[in-house]
């Protein structure tokens, strides 16, 4: 084979090469490589500020053990630590806690233990309180107390810019009575009511304790 051609291959070779790895080069990271591993809650050192009596962390730690998050997965251990951080009086714990009752999480739904829950958060002005209290309201009964009360809730969810709440309150009458004006509306969104979790992540362990009054 002539100089001529050999070098025309070599320069091929060495082109073809150069081009590949400019395409390695290139090419997007893989998932993996691609991931950043965000920064965790450490289990051990949340529960370590929950004994010491840090209401957000007793929440935290609640959340972590409903999710099975770093810890075993224990409903009852994790009503145990939200009611904790409910009982000091943290509203956005006794939301939670409120709504583990509403669901039926880890025991058999209780209704007058939710609705205690969520009035306690919704009275220190919490919209989401506000709003799941209204829903329960609604659940339980379409008459003009329960309407007139859930007017109330959502009204004042609304005023602190929820869209939810506006959404729900365009489904009630406009004629200064306790009525419903769209049931397809109101049925609606309390069908599609935010939960804890599934029903089927539910068991029936015993409740805990009622809040004091």
């Amino acid at each position: 084979m002539s100089r001529p051609i050999l070098q025309t291959l070599a320069a091929f070779v060495i082109a073809a090469f150069s081009l590949a790895g400019c395409q390695r080069e290139k090419a997007p990271a893989t998932p993996e490589a691609a991931t950043v591993s965000s920064p965790s809650v450490d289990p051990a050192a949340e529960l370590s500020r929950a004994h010491d009596g840090d209401a957000r962390a007793q929440l935290r730690v609640g959340l972590l053990y409903l999710r099975g998050e770093g810890v075993p997965q224990d409903y009852r251990e994790a009503r145990f630590w939200i009611e904790k951080a409910a009982r000091q009086g943290l509203a956005d714990a006794q939301t939670r806690l409120g709504t583990l009752y509403r669901d039926g999480t880890g025991s058999a739904p209780d209704p007058e233990l939710a609705r205690q829950w969520l009035e306690k958060a919704a009275g220190q002005g919490h919209a989401e309180a506000q709003i799941r209290l209204a829903g329960l309201l609604l659940a339980d009964s379409l008459h003009a107390e329960n309407i007139a009360i859930a007017r109330q809730w959502l009204e004042k969810a609304a005023a602190q810019g929820m869209d939810e709440a506006r959404n729900v309150l365009s489904g009630f009458s406009t004629d200064g009575k306790n009525t419903i004006a769209d049931f397809g509306k109101i049925r609606s969104w309390l069908n599609a009511a935010p939960q804890e979790l599934p029903s089927s992540a539910r068991d029936e362990t015993s409740g805990l304790s009622r809040p004091e009054k």
